[in-house]
């Protein structure tokens, strides 16, 4: 219960500042408001225990809790005259405009079955998270490691690298990785245990589960967003909740790539939202959860970078396409000019941590359809995306008012289907579920809009109705 209760300390401020901003106003709002305040929450949370312990070196158990409290205070005393008449205009006209149409019978019984399959779902996860373990998992020796070593010290260290194991002077710890992995992550863990008298363990997979429910809440609204029905919103929840590589990351809990989904889906809808209205506060949202998302996994820094080109080519794509093709012509000219000069673009930019290999390229290709027929970890988010990509290619204009967010999921696609299989990460590609990572840290956002086209399509619009507040 105390974990519970320190995550819903460091949402509440974050889901009052969001509500009464008025951003996400319309069908969906409360969903999308606390699915968001959630991740964002725990995202600051990790921040504000990471920095206290590298800076003045304490373990203040709810040094989190005042610091969001006090920073999400000082933007409400900053923003008020702003929030409170933008807020209260959005809620008076939409509350005339809406109409909240009658479920039938069948509506009905699709939501009580859909409940009943989301519910199975969190009780058998629930029964994972609290499960007592008697094994180690990688997780669990980098990032968890490092958090109980500070628990067990009482003070913030640093970790020598594992090549240290044997050279390395009395009192020296030493890490399980080479890679200069974030300190968020074990920073969480370790907030989670502030109050604690001796390592429990069990509320590690409880923030986890956390955020499976929290990237749902999102989804859920996304999708009423977009004109889906009760019914169709508890379809995505399900299609998302169900993927088997959700699944393992909730259940061996402790690595960072499900919170790097849940602030990829954010992105996500930050960019749905800036579609159908501009908005000045949407901006240093949108900073703050790039910020978060660095800190969280190395890997965030690539992210941020691909969500920079997105928004680049969606503006260049609207206000001058002759100036994209011309971006489009360059960098396939700078890609034949590496091959021919055999210059490894991708290590460059990766710090050497991935590498093109043209030579193995069959066993990237392989290891999709492992993942996709043998392992099933991806199961009808590969099947869904597939037909999806064929229908947008024969209906082009389906998503054509939401373009930054389409953009932003062929891009997870490209590197899922073509980055991933041409460079050394095949190596990935051949494991188990457990390390579809790249693939859990878009699903959220892919899952979603492969259901959008094939919802719009169904329908028979060939864009999804705007709300901003002329129409209102």
């Amino acid at each position: 219960m105390t974990v519970f209760v320190k995550l819903f300390l460091v949402t509440a401020p974050v889901w009052a500042v969001l509500w009464r901003s008025g951003l996400f106003v319309g069908r969906g709002e409360l969903s999308l408001v606390t699915g968001l305040s959630a991740v964002i929450g725990v995202g600051l949370a990790g921040l504000s225990m990471w920095f206290g312990l590298a800076l003045i070196d304490t373990s203040f158990g709810i040094l989190p809790e005042v610091l969001i409290w006090f920073f999400c205070l000082v933007t409400w005393l900053v923003f008020r005259p702003w929030l409170t008449t933008q807020s209260s205009r959005l809620r008076f006209v939409t509350t005339l405009s809406m109409e909240r149409p009658a479920l039938s019978w069948l509506d009905f019984g699709w939501i009580v079955l859909l409940a009943l399959l989301i519910a199975t779902r969190v009780y058998l996860l629930w029964t994972q998270v609290t499960l007592p373990r008697i094994f180690p998992w990688d997780a669990w020796l980098v990032w968890v490691y490092e958090a109980r070593v500070w628990f067990e010290q009482g003070s913030y260290l640093e970790f020598s690298p594992p090549n240290h194991l044997l050279t390395a002077p009395k009192g020296v710890w030493v890490g399980a990785t080479t890679v200069a992995y974030p300190k968020l992550i074990p920073a969480l863990v370790l907030w989670l245990h502030a109050d604690a008298a001796t390592w429990l363990g069990t509320p590690v997979g409880l923030l986890w589960l956390w955020l499976a429910l929290s990237i749902s809440l999102m989804l859920f609204g996304l999708a009423r967003r977009f004109g889906f029905s009760w019914v169709g919103g508890m379809v995505v929840v399900y299609l998302w909740l169900s993927l088997p590589m959700v699944n393992a990351h909730i259940a061996l809990f402790g690595y960072a790539d499900l919170l790097v989904a849940g602030l990829l889906t954010a992105l996500a809808m930050i960019l749905i939202v800036g579609s159908d209205r501009k908005d000045r506060l949407l901006w240093p949202l949108f900073v703050l959860i790039i910020v978060a998302l660095v800190f969280t996994k190395v890997e965030g820094i690539y992210w941020a970078a691909i969500i920079g080109l997105v928004l680049s080519a969606a503006s260049l794509w609207i206000h001058a396409k002759k100036m994209l093709m011309a971006t489009i012509i360059f960098s396939a000219a700078f890609v034949l000019i590496a091959w021919v000069l055999d210059l490894d673009w991708l290590s460059w930019v990766t710090q050497g941590r991935l590498s093109i290999d043209l030579s193995s390229i069959g066993l990237g290709i392989h290891g999709i359809l492992r993942h996709a027929y043998l392992y099933y970890d991806w199961h009808l988010m590969f099947y869904l995306l597939v037909t999806a990509l064929f229908l947008l290619v024969r209906y082009p204009h389906t998503m054509a008012h939401h373009l930054g967010f389409s953009l932003f999921c062929v891009a997870g696609l490209m590197i899922l289907l073509v980055v991933l299989p041409l460079s050394g990460a095949q190596a990935w590609l051949l494991q188990s579920t457990l390390f579809s990572r790249i693939a859990l840290h878009i699903s959220g956002p892919l899952v979603l809009f492969g259901a959008v086209i094939f919802h719009t399509l169904w329908l028979g619009k060939s864009h999804v109705p705007k709300t901003t507040v002329n129409q209102l």
